[in-house]
């Protein structure tokens, strides 16, 4: 199953199978995803999707182990953001 997770950038990431990619390459019918530890290291983990995130097909294997953890507390911070974004959408006197 794949999550989407936002990027500080506005972007989107996705989780799947305990690993977290970044876009790689937008195309005209598919998404290619590169594992977010491709820099720190080297790692070489591709994916597919179709536009709409659907049906992932990993290609190149990971150099290192799934990361579950990593994932939750992603997800978590995520979470926290959104709170903080929406809470102060509705109250914005509450920020001054």
């Amino acid at each position: 199953m794949i999550e989407i997770v936002k990027t500080n950038k506005g972007g989107s990431k996705i989780c799947f199978n305990g690993h977290m990619y970044v876009i790689k390459h937008l195309g005209k019918n598919k998404i290619t995803w590169r594992c977010m530890k491709a820099s720190s290291l080297k790692c070489t983990g591709t994916m597919y999707t179709e536009l709409q995130h659907n049906n992932p097909v990993e290609k190149n294997p990971h150099n290192h182990l799934p990361d579950k953890e990593e994932i939750k507390v992603t997800k978590c911070i995520q979470k926290m953001k959104d709170q903080v974004t929406s809470s102060s959408m509705i109250n914005p006197e509450k920020n001054l």
